[in-house]
């Protein structure tokens, strides 16, 4: 597996590797949620331009009632990062189609519904090139159709910080608190990549190591709720194993007897500013260096 740090020379590695044929080339971009797999994917299609198309696991996610089903039946404990969310076979079997020069049409994800839509599809044709985009792209299900396997490697911090600004300030997701996208992605979300990330390690080609942080300010609207009294105010910079602070940003939380809040700076802008429950103020202590700075 070679390690690429840079993405133009991953680029340059994949037109040296790319052979037009008969079928399409396939590209599959694995990584933990936030690691930049969709922004990566959106950059190699960007090469091609009309002869690639991007093709997107997260709309083969099966809905909230069946995660709803699972959890009833105790056999889940990742919630929606359970991999059975996502209907692998269906994903494999569309491909197969694909690589056969067939049309098919791709189930739309409804993220505020999170449901899939019922009356909408993409209808996907085949193309030169086809970017598969998602967590388990690597999956022996979807992983068989690679040309190139890609894994996008990046620091706990970074993809954290990703997730909160996409799913807070972004209207395409809808999500409301802070509180529970943090927890939820340490108890829930690392977890879960992490019992297949070394499989995955194994099979791919490239390994692409991402510190880059470009939120898509097109969509982003900042989500600062009112402050709280409080009588400390802690600078937070992450252990070395969780990552490094980019030097663009900046995590202050201000806290007092019975409440804590949290800003998130990016580019002297507050993005997110929200209260944390206690759970998630003691939780973040065990990931990141807690300064005093009044």
């Amino acid at each position: 597996m070679e390690t690429i740090k840079n993405l133009n020379l991953l680029k340059e590695r994949l037109l040296a590797n790319y052979k037009k044929k008969n079928t399409p080339f396939f590209v599959n971009v694995s990584g933990a949620s936030g690691s930049g797999k969709t922004t990566i994917s959106k950059d190699i299609s960007n090469i091609f331009k009309d002869n690639s198309t991007v093709f997107s696991m997260d709309n083969y996610m099966r809905g909230q009632k069946f995660v709803d089903e699972i959890l009833k039946k105790n056999t889940c404990s990742y919630g929606w990062d359970d991999i059975r969310v996502f209907d692998l076979q269906m994903v494999s079997d569309h491909l197969y189609k694909i690589q056969n020069n067939e049309s098919v049409s791709q189930p739309i994800f409804d993220r505020k519904r999170s449901e899939r839509s019922e009356h909408e599809f993409n209808f996907i044709n085949p193309n030169d090139l086809i970017i598969i985009d998602g967590i388990h792209s690597l999956h022996p299900l979807v992983g068989k159709f690679a040309d190139i396997s890609i894994i996008v490697e990046c620091s706990l911090h970074d993809r954290l910080w990703r997730r909160a600004v996409r799913n807070l300030c972004d209207n395409r997701y809808g999500a409301k608190s802070l509180d529970k996208i943090i927890t939820n992605y340490l108890f829930k979300v690392e977890p879960s990549f992490k019992e297949y990330e070394a499989d995955y390690l194994k099979v791919a080609d490239i390994s692409f190591v991402n510190h880059e942080i470009n939120f898509d300010f097109k969509h982003i609207r900042p989500q600062i709720s009112e402050y709280i009294c409080y009588s400390e105010i802690f600078s937070l910079s992450p252990f070395p194993e969780v990552g490094e602070k980019n030097v663009l940003e900046n995590i202050r939380v201000f806290s007092s007897l019975n409440n804590k809040y949290l800003l998130y700076y990016f580019k002297g802008i507050p993005l997110i500013g929200q209260q944390i429950s206690q759970v998630c103020f003691e939780l973040l202590q065990n990931y990141y260096f807690f300064k005093k700075i009044q």
